[in-house]
């Protein structure tokens, strides 16, 4: 390695003697240097042996700026790398780091932190573009991880990626810690081959699907504690509209969802061959269990689950009524309008009984009041009765005691007279007071 070192080193002797912090800046230029050397005392054997974590000293504060016209880093061969990095308190930072490699530029700001050693945390914001697929694919490990489905696709991508979590005993992140957000953008770029969209392809019987272009497209995604979600996108592939999102854990199955448009006449075209033949049979077959009849309208609707590996996809299929709306979400609206119904049915017929119910009681108590009343101007007529008759009988009594011996009976007889007329025109107004009087009506405020 040849570089050249040239800046300013305080403190030195607390630093070694007295446990002191060193202080300094330093300028570090090389045209050709392999970090790989200082790695290992063996780079034959790197390969095999595991790196080992590298600790930052806890007494240094330190700022180097690089400039290296070709770097070699583990597998990386980097070009016109140029940054800064800063150390203090087993913590080094990464500033305006950029350089060339996998066939375009990365720009990188970054923490990396051994306090705990074993277990460092580090961040990191990438920005990388115009990057060949394939070149990374080979290259960075954790993409083979985050994405597998790199490795089947050939073209130019550009990201902006900011992630943190813990690096493992390889200075390699450990993916069950990782957290990161960002978007990839594809420049140009093509699925071929065997892979997942090319199986479910050949089982839907659409050979438009074999080769997928994906030249300018944007897809956000997030990753949390290691689950990659790939955010809802939209693309036409092969003359198939489709609505692709999302998500994968490392070492684990997928969990990919298509709502797919797919134009009749596209399925006719088609219509060629075992694969075909089956692919339309398979869909036929699944519209039928739903009620669906895929054979009306210019576009035929599905959603498609795809589960298992990247190697070994497994793929579930549902009609659909329409675009966005599956059938078993139809099937569910149309139970939802059904029990409606049948509530509203019965919550009428309930209004219509109660109502029949307060008319019968309503009756029934006329019913009962107009009994209670008869029977209560009975009892008042038999008792007028008496005491009428009881009143005359006392008033004769009275009245022939009272003459006795000094009346003639003609004058007696006038007096009963006019005590039977009188005490007729009183039994009648009795009688007409009888008529208003209902005991079972409300009393009046007085």
């Amino acid at each position: 390695n040849d570089f050249v070192v040239s800046g300013a080193v305080l403190n030195a002797y607390d630093y070694l003697f007295n446990n002191g912090t060193i202080d300094g800046k330093i300028l570090l230029k090389s045209n050709k240097f392999d970090a790989n050397k200082f790695l290992t005392e063996a780079p034959a054997q790197q390969s095999a042996e595991p790196l080992a974590i590298i600790p930052v000293p806890e007494n240094v504060r330190m700022t180097i700026h690089t400039e290296i016209k070709d770097l070699t880093y583990t597998n990386m061969n980097l070009k016109d790398f140029k940054g800064d990095l800063e150390v203090l308190n087993k913590e080094v930072s990464l500033r305006n780091v950029e350089t060339q490699t996998l066939g375009g530029k990365i720009n990188m700001e970054g923490i990396y932190n051994t306090t705990n050693l074993n277990s460092p945390d580090f961040s990191v914001k990438l920005d990388l573009s115009k990057i060949k697929f394939a070149e990374a694919f080979s290259k960075i490990e954790m993409l083979k991880k985050i994405a597998p489905i790199a490795a089947y696709i050939d073209g130019l991508f550009n990201t902006t990626l900011v992630m943190k979590g813990k690096l493992g005993s390889q200075m390699m992140p450990d993916l069950n810690t990782l957290d990161a957000s960002g978007f990839i953008e594809t420049v140009t770029g093509s699925i071929k081959g065997i892979n997942p969209i090319g199986k479910m392809a050949d089982k839907l019987g659409l050979s438009s699907l074999k080769e997928v272009n994906l030249s300018n497209t944007k897809n956000w995604f997030d990753i949390v504690n290691g689950i990659l979600e790939l955010k809802p996108f939209n693309k036409n592939i092969g003359g198939v509209d489709m609505i692709i999102s999302g998500k994968h854990g490392f070492g684990k199955d997928m969990d990919y969802d298509f709502d797919l448009t797919i134009p009749r006449e596209l399925m006719k075209k088609n219509k060629v061959g075992a694969t075909a033949e089956a692919g339309l049979s398979l869909l036929e077959k699944e519209a039928a269990k739903y009620g669906v009849n895929i054979n009306q309208g210019p576009n035929i609707f599905l959603d498609v689950k795809m589960t298992g590996s990247f190697a070994n996809p497994k793929f579930s299929i549902t009609p659909k009524t329409s675009q966005g709306s599956s059938v078993g979400n139809a099937m569910q609206d149309k139970a939802n309008e059904t029990v409606t119904n049948i509530k509203d049915s019965i919550n009428t017929e309930l209004k219509k009984k109660e109502q029949e119910l307060k008319d019968t009681i309503t009756n029934r108590a006329k019913e009962e009041v107009d009994k209670a009343r008869k029977k209560a101007e009975e009892a008042a007529n038999k008792t007028i009765d008496s005491l009428t008759k009881k009143a005359k009988d006392v008033v004769s009594n009275k009245i022939d005691s009272l003459a006795k011996g000094a009346v003639s009976d003609s004058l007696k007889q006038k007096a009963k007279d006019i005590i039977d007329k009188n005490a007729g025109q009183e039994v009648d107004k009795i009688k007409d007071k009888l008529k208003d009087f209902n005991p079972f009506k409300k009393k009046g405020k007085g």
